[in-house]
């Protein structure tokens, strides 16, 4: 005889159970160890609005992650990134959600992170973008203004993504670039040639993915005739030497320096300071010292290096240059007849000690992170690091910039 296994209803609920069970665990692994066993689920939320564009991503992960926080990630059509939109914090329940409006039509996919752990993508087709765009705000070195890349670069990302709009770029010191833009939290991405004040920046919890763009090299401008004898493969340590001491003996003549924490002025004072520790200043060589009275501090905030090499130029003076802007500033006077100029390359030495490297950086408080990491990857793609390579190609006497993206 045939052993009952129980009522039909109970049979067929059993079954169903153990059904959903299989199905979650395949569709979900866990988002954390072992040993906490954290599962999550990820699903678009079916309160998608064609009219408002707007969807809601939302999951659950087991009871005991309440209050910690997953990460949500979006890949938009065509891009091979994904992108860290923001931080959810999981609610005693389990819970978490996130509201979002896509920039663009497509297949868009999202995913949660919790740590290490990944759940399974989620996807969802958008048939028409929003039709409004959003501003991604740039903070900037200079010298990328000075030496006019930015109106090369500018256009080519808009075009590529049409997304944003940009009417809200900062030029200012590296140095303030990434006070007001990261650690105030003013900008979306940054653009920085000040490798340690990145680095701090970055592992201060205030900026994140910092990457390679491009480089050039410092170089120092000075007086037509008379002034420093320089040796063509002089170091920084050397060179600042031999021009500290005829400054010392001519002070009439001025050395000009930016004097705003910029990537410049950081590796200008690097260099005094391999003089001697009291240079470029009086009382060890604290900025609040009085200079000496060949040192010119009239920069400061804003300034930046086109005009530090216009009033070099000016006084026949000395001044720290990227090559980049010193090449485009020539230019720019030889070209308009005016003013005199005074000035020129005393020592331009393309070596490792003069290398001048410039990174993008997402800020961690971006109010744009997708446009953020959009202009990072951007940038460090094909035709931007085409773009940078061949800018001012037989234009100017020399290349401006090298791309290498992937250097670190």
């Amino acid at each position: 005889m045939r052993q009952s296994g129980g009522s039909p209803g109970f049979r067929r609920t059993a079954v169903a159970a153990l059904a959903a069970v299989f199905v979650l665990s395949l569709a979900t692994p866990a988002l954390a160890s072992a040993a906490t066993s954290y599962r999550s689920t990820i699903r678009l939320s079916s309160r998608y609005q064609i009219k408002a564009k707007k969807l809601t991503v939302s999951g659950t992960i087991n009871r005991k992650a309440k209050g910690k926080q997953v990460t949500v990630e979006l890949r938009k059509p065509g891009r091979a990134y994904w992108i860290q939109l923001s931080n959810r914090t999981i609610s005693k329940y389990g819970r978490w959600s996130y509201g979002y409006t896509p920039k663009v039509a497509g297949r868009l996919y999202f995913r949660a992170r919790y740590g290490s752990k990944l759940s399974r993508m989620a996807g969802l087709t958008v048939k028409r973008g929003p039709g409004t765009k959003s501003e991604l705000t740039l903070f900037s070195t200079s010298s990328v203004r000075d030496a006019g890349l930015w109106v090369k670069l500018k256009p080519l990302f808009l075009a590529r993504y049409p997304e944003y709009t940009m009417t809200t770029e900062q030029w200012l010191g590296t140095g303030q670039s990434l006070q007001s833009g990261a650690v105030d939290g003013n900008a979306d991405v940054i653009l920085a040639h000040a490798p340690q004040d990145e680095i701090d920046k970055v592992n201060g919890k205030w900026a994140k993915n910092r990457r390679a763009v491009m480089f050039n090299y410092f170089m120092i401008v000075g007086p037509n005739t008379g002034g420093v004898t320089f040796f063509e493969d002089e170091s920084p340590a050397t060179a600042f030497k031999r021009l500290a001491a005829w400054l010392e003996a001519n002070p009439s003549v001025k050395f000009w320096s930016r004097n705003d924490n910029s990537g410049t002025n950081q590796a200008e004072l690097s260099y005094w300071k391999s003089v001697d520790p009291s240079y470029p200043m009086r009382d060890g060589g604290t900025l609040t010292g009085a200079p000496r009275p060949w040192y010119n501090a009239a920069g400061g905030s804003g300034v930046g290096m086109g005009t530090i090499l216009t009033n070099t130029n000016t006084s026949a003076g000395y001044t720290l240059s990227d090559r980049a802007t010193w090449l485009f500033q020539e230019k720019k006077w030889r070209t308009a007849g005016t003013p005199p100029i005074n000035v020129k390359s005393v020592l331009y030495n393309p070596g490792p000690s003069w290398v001048n490297d410039y990174s993008v950086l997402e800020v961690v408080r971006a109010r744009n992170p997708e446009g953020a990491a959009d202009f990072s990857a951007w940038i460090r793609g094909a035709e931007a690091q085409e773009a940078i390579r061949t800018y001012g190609a037989g234009v100017y006497n020399g290349q401006l910039f090298y791309p290498n993206a992937g250097a670190y």
